[in-house]
């Protein structure tokens, strides 16, 4: 049985004044191991995968590709640990607002988010405190890692889910401008609910030994029910008589229960695209139902199985079978194309295919970028079907102008 996954991974940030004028700003990401496809090498299955970076603001913009490698020692373990991959990206930058993108290219598909990042202007005299670092785990730090900050490993969780497989929240926050004295600092961490109400509150109280300190805390969210929340820390320095309090939101989620047939849903995935699948996803168990039904008496269901047997014949790519290439992909949701070119350049530019679908207008370019005869989606006219987001570094411009 086919089963085609859109990648799904998880993008966070937390940012932590530097030196007085600018921020550290973290990026972290989170990749479920599902999502990527992997190769025997050795004793190991191993997976390459992209994270494609653009953030800018009026005054800056800054572009970076991370070439990444993970590694299962099996798929047994894989699945019983349900394992994830977690990682963290630095940057250096000033007070303002920027806009993010951010996209993980894996061997299959791409899926991109984008959002703001809010830096505050940093507070020179009054007490300030950084963004909360939401962690599934802090201890001393006994080696180089990633995740090291001030003695201590803080490993994130960028999805900001918790429950089902980590019942412990460790909130890691960094705080500015105290007054060093005899007396103590007091900081509270409270989790409160979506109605506003306080259901877990911690309060602890430490000596005030540097003018910069950071704080974290475990918290065990055993009993707390599934919704959404937020966490809220306050800080007082009663000595300079002031109070700052910074929040982040995040789950409490609960054993996954499947709500439809999964095979049908991820055919909905595949075969009608995103946009149309988180519509779907979105509807309430009996109009899934209803959904699944029309969907099952379309004209796309029916040509399913037939399209699925010809990539399969046709769109192999060494131990890859066809429906897990971006080809097949294509050819299952729309048919065959009206038209095919394929066209062989200099060795600076790799083989492609450029499809085209007269009735909806649609142009695809594939190429053979790494010449194993897996032409991937490098570019298309609809944003619907997105190709590579540095796709102008393996073709020139006057190639798709037209489009």
């Amino acid at each position: 049985m086919m089963v085609l996954i859109i990648c799904s991974f998880f993008f966070d940030y937390a940012s932590f004044p530097y030196r007085g004028r600018v921020y550290q700003t973290e990026l972290y990401f989170l990749i479920p191991y599902k999502e990527l496809r992997y190769y025997k090498e050795g004793d190991s299955l191993v997976s390459r995968y992209q994270i494609f970076l653009q953030i800018k603001s009026k005054k800056v913009s800054i572009i970076d590709t991370l070439n990444k490698l993970a590694v299962l020692r099996s798929y047994r373990e894989a699945v019983s640990r349900d394992i994830c991959f977690i990682d963290q990206h630095n940057l250096i930058l000033l007070p303002g607002e920027y806009q993010y993108r951010v996209a993980l290219i894996c061997s299959t598909m791409i899926e991109s988010k984008e959002g703001k990042l809010v830096l505050p202007p940093i507070e020179e005299d009054h007490l300030f405190l950084s963004d909360i670092e939401l962690a599934i785990e802090a201890r001393v730090d006994t080696g180089k890692s990633p995740f090291s900050k001030f003695g201590l490993q803080v490993v994130p969780n960028p999805s900001a889910r918790f429950g089902r497989r980590w019942h412990t929240l460790y909130p890691y926050v960094e705080f500015y401008n105290l007054k060093p004295d005899s007396s103590l600092y007091k900081i509270e961490f409270a989790i409160v609910d979506a109605d506003s109400k306080v259901v877990r509150r911690y309060q602890k109280k430490e000596k005030k030994l540097y003018t910069a300190q950071n704080a974290v805390l475990g918290i065990d969210l055993t009993g707390i029910k599934e919704g959404d929340y937020c966490l809220k820390i306050t800080i007082q320095d009663s000595s300079k008589g002031e109070t700052a309090m910074t929040e982040k939101p995040f789950k409490i989620i609960g054993v996954k229960r499947p709500e439809v047939d999964e095979k049908v849903d991820n055919l909905v995935k595949t075969l009608l695209g995103k946009k149309e699948y988180e519509r779907y996803r979105k509807l309430p168990l009996t109009k899934k139902k209803v959904y699944i039904e029309k969907f099952k008496k379309s004209e796309i269901y029916r040509n399913y199985q037939d399209r699925l047997d010809y990539v399969n014949e046709h769109y192999k790519s060494g131990q890859k079978a066809g429906w897990m290439t971006d080809r097949g992909r294509i050819y299952i949701k729309y048919g065959p194309p009206d038209e095919l070119v394929s066209r062989s350049f200099t060795e600076k530019i790799k083989p492609i295919q450029h499809w085209v679908y007269y009735g909806n207008g649609l142009h695809l370019i594939f190429m053979d970028i790494y010449g194993d005869g897996d032409y991937r989606l490098l570019w298309s006219n609809n944003p619907d079907e997105p190709g590579m987001p540095d796709w102008d570094r393996y073709l020139p411009e006057w190639l798709i102008e037209e489009y």
